[in-house]
């Protein structure tokens, strides 16, 4: 029996792609103070530029901030261009874990006045192991 054909390259090229959107990389700036977390303005303020970093993050090369953080994002949606309007209902589970990274990393960076609020460039690896 013949040995089966090696893979295509429209194969290898369609892997590629998958492993892209499997894992990848995102910066967004949030606000330093920890303590303040939790307040509405500050949370809407981290989800807008969570989601805005995701939707820019496709097809860009990582490009990394201050901080390198992984946060396990299993079950975030990739629906093409749908993808962002998908992603709400997994903000909080990441927002949990970026909450930590904030209280861990960002608010403890050379030179950062949390009292005052101050931003920080912070950057993820998003991990979605189900594709």
């Amino acid at each position: 029996m013949a040995p089966p054909p090696p893979p295509s390259i429209f194969f290898l090229g369609i892997m590629f792609l998958l492993m892209i959107h499997c894992a990848h990389g995102f910066e967004f700036n949030c606000l330093c103070n920890p303590d303040s977390f939790e307040a509405s303005d500050l949370r809407n303020l981290c989800v807008s530029n969570l989601l805005d970093a995701l939707a820019g993050s496709i097809g860009h090369p990582p490009s990394y901030g201050d901080f390198y953080h992984q946060v396990d994002c299993s079950g975030w949606p990739v629906y093409g261009h749908r993808w962002v309007d998908n992603l709400k209902p997994y903000a909080d589970n990441c927002l949990v874990q970026a909450k930590n990274v904030i209280k861990d990393s960002c608010a403890h960076r050379q030179g950062a006045d949390v009292s005052s609020g101050d931003t920080c460039r912070m950057r993820f690896e998003l991990y979605d192991f189900r594709y």
